[in-house]
């Protein structure tokens, strides 16, 4: 890592409720182009500022008053068994462009690592190489499982010069993939689907419990996380909860448009499969009932081993995210590098970027 000194030295942190929201705004619209306007509007909501009493503001590097770089984690509970640590999920950080490889960023990791006990969150191929290196514990047990039915639609197919060929196989493969999805759920019984409410969601609560392991290391999945994640997300009305009569187990589904698809993804998956079988059928019944709702892609994230095996006979596109973690307490290290992790879309932003 390059280390400018000079520019080092001119540079301020701060909390992002200490700056001016017009430079914040202008931070995000430059620093993230597809989600700056979704930032803008729902940063204080996102980073659980007016919400979570622990929660600190996302750091901030000033230069001259300007906002070049950030870092903003979600604070969470992170619970095993009976245990339960406060921690933060680093979901957004970066250092604009012409200020980038001059320490900006490694200072404001290394005062973000100060603010919590724990701290964690997946990362880019080159920055879980230098965290690695850098003591923080890593974990590739974690996967996106995804089916894209219309490939057709898809930005990739839009342009080139094999643009119609590309587009015309694309639509053949839908064809196909629908017509086989039909095969395999041909009568089994629809899941039902409901809206969110505040009663459903601490059932949901109660309910869940991951199949594989026995007490993994997850975020809590307490009734005050759930309102703040999804009955008070500016996307509620795109979630739906989806359940299994002849089993326990539940799943919240968001559906929307991004990117000229329209895109369904399982935000989390909670309950007792009595066997795979059920839970086969459950996930092809997720499936079946996207296809119904005319989406072009599928989407989910897990890292239960078995969900990850049954999800691919109906998710079959699979890419691994890399998860570090870094603790102050040799007690909390051992706890994440010791326990099985179940981490699902809720457990981040994933659902949220654009």
């Amino acid at each position: 890592m390059n280390v400018d000194t000079q520019l080092l030295e001119k540079i301020q942190i701060k909390r992002a409720t200490e700056v001016p929201e017009n430079t914040l705004i202008e931070f995000y619209q430059e620093m993230y182009p597809r989600r700056g306007e979704f930032l803008t509007k729902n940063w204080r909501w996102l980073y659980r500022i007016d919400d979570f009493p622990q929660a600190k503001a996302p750091l901030v590097a000033l230069l001259d008053g300007k906002v070049i770089g950030h870092v903003a984690p979600i604070p969470i509970v992170l619970k095993s068994g009976s245990q339960e640590k406060f921690a933060a999920w680093g979901v957004d950080g970066g250092v604009l462009v012409p200020y980038r490889k001059s320490g900006i960023g490694f200072k404001l990791m290394q005062i973000w690592a100060r603010d919590y006990p724990i701290v964690l969150g997946f990362c880019t191929e080159a920055l879980f190489r230098i965290l690695v290196k850098q003591g923080w514990s890593p974990r590739k047990t974690t996967y996106a499982l995804q089916l894209l039915l219309r490939p057709g639609r898809h930005p990739r197919f839009q342009k080139g010069p094999l643009k119609a060929p590309l587009r015309l196989a694309g639509y053949g493969w839908s064809l196909l993939a629908r017509l086989i999805i039909m095969a395999r759920t041909e009568g089994w019984k629809k899941l039902r689907v409901a809206p969110l409410s505040a009663q459903r969601l601490e059932n949901w609560s109660v309910l869940h419990h991951p199949w594989s392991f026995k007490d993994p290391l997850h975020v809590a999945r307490n009734l005050e996380f759930l309102k703040w994640r999804l009955l008070n997300s500016p996307f509620r009305k795109q979630y739906h909860i989806l359940e299994m009569e002849e089993a326990d187990v539940a799943a919240v589904v968001r559906i929307f448009h991004q990117a000229g698809l329209r895109r369904a993804q399982v935000v989390a998956i909670s309950g007792n499969a009595p066997n795979r079988g059920a839970l086969d059928r459950f996930l092809g019944g997720v499936v079946s009932w996207a296809v119904d709702q005319d989406v072009d892609l599928i989407k989910m994230i897990t890292s239960d081993p078995l969900v990850v095996r049954v999800a691919q006979r109906w998710l079959p596109k699979k890419a691994v995210q890399r998860f570090v973690g870094y603790c102050h307490d040799p007690k909390d290290q051992e706890l994440i590098q010791s326990k099985n992790h179940i981490w699902e879309l809720i457990d981040y932003d994933f659902d949220f970027i654009t």
